[in-house]
């Protein structure tokens, strides 16, 4: 294969693993509109549990919104791996197309963060990312927890 070519699909692939991490941005406020939204109204029905239709009805809204929120951060959580094993796919395919350029920027980069191995050089951010799910799953499990007490 000429160079002009491997460059060009080189070009074209970093621009699509570039895409996916957008994807996967906008995935991450999308759950965290959703989840976000549903601690609201729990707020507000607590906020508001003199409204004679909350106070009959407070802990199946409570307990919906639980499950709701759980499976929410659930789907969010299995997502996140997702993109995390795309990417990942996508940059070793990547590193491979560099061996046969001149300059491998990807490759160097990997070089001086040393991996990934060394933690105090670098977090894997999508490692990161993942806690975020399991972190606003608490809220949730707690309100089940009263619930169900």
């Amino acid at each position: 294969m000429d160079t002009p070519t491997i460059l060009e699909q080189y070009q074209l692939f970093v621009e699509m693993a570039d895409r996916v991490s957008e994807r996967r941005l906008k995935t991450n406020q999308f759950y965290i509109g959703i989840i976000s939204g549903l601690l609201g109204v729990l707020a507000f029905s607590f906020g508001n549990s003199n409204l004679d239709i909350l106070a009959d009805s407070q802990n199946s809204i409570i307990l919906t919104i639980a499950i709701l929120g759980l499976v929410l951060n659930v789907i969010w959580f299995i997502n996140i791996r997702s993109f995390r094993k795309l990417n990942s796919g996508k940059f070793m395919v990547i590193h491979e197309m560099e061996a046969l350029l001149p300059f491998q920027p990807y490759d160097r980069e990997w070089d001086i963060i040393k991996r990934g191995e060394k933690k105090n050089n670098y977090f894997q951010l999508s490692r990161i990312e993942q806690y975020l799910p399991i972190v606003l799953s608490v809220p949730f499990i707690v309100l089940l927890t009263l619930v169900w007490l």
